[in-house]
């Protein structure tokens, strides 16, 4: 019961911080985080205040799903729009540039300014802009290391760069990240080394 309870404040919750971040464009984002975490500190103690609070009813529309950042000028906050269940992005200036298609949308990839992506039980990666880099297509958790990401489509890996193109094909059945440019990769039953370029090397 209590579970349920804190659910329903945080939806409450990010509805009431939506319609701040869509409606108040031009406020500092550092503002609208302290409103939000003021109500939110009062909701939890006192639920009967926050259900009480003239909060207009487009904000139901919403909950927020995610909040996260990887430097000042980088905020993101994951919203579901409750009817359909999808998931869009807002940015820190409450401009919305990721439609709301997707099942969920994650945080930063390590080592890199993409953000997953997921759909289908399928994982892709956005940009900061909001731009596709690569659909929901991976199988598998995608991490770059040394400028390079193994991704797996149909169980099978390939890489991809940072810039999200394809720079060794997708042909391979297991598949390590880089570290001191050197990867190593299965194929059937052969297990072997290639370097950054995916071609097989002796070590």
């Amino acid at each position: 019961m209590a579970n349920t309870k804190q659910k329903e404040i945080h939806e409450k919750l990010g509805k009431i911080f939506l319609e701040a971040i869509l409606n108040i464009k031009d406020a500092n984002i550092a503002y609208i985080e302290n409103y939000y975490n003021k109500i939110k500190k009062t909701a939890l103690k006192n639920t009967k205040k926050l259900e009480k609070s003239k909060v207009p009813h487009s904000i139901f529309d919403y909950s927020m799903t995610n909040f996260f950042t990887n430097d000042r000028n980088k905020r993101f906050y994951s919203l579901e729009k409750i009817d359909s269940e999808k998931c869009g992005l807002v940015n820190a200036k409450g401009e919305l540039i990721v439609p709301f298609e997707y099942d969920s949308i994650g945080g930063f990839v390590i080592n890199s300014n993409f953000i997953y992506s997921y759909k289908n039980s399928k994982t892709g990666l956005l940009d900061c802009l909001g731009n596709v880099v690569i659909e929901p297509i991976a199988e598998d958790t995608i991490c770059f290391y040394e400028g390079l990401a193994a991704f797996c489509i149909n169980n099978k890996y390939g890489y991809i760069d940072s810039s999200g193109n394809i720079v060794i094909p997708v042909i391979y059945d297991k598949a390590s990240k880089f570290i001191n440019g050197i990867a190593e990769v299965k194929i059937g039953d052969e297990t072997f080394c290639i370097n950054r370029k995916g071609e097989k090397i002796d070590v």
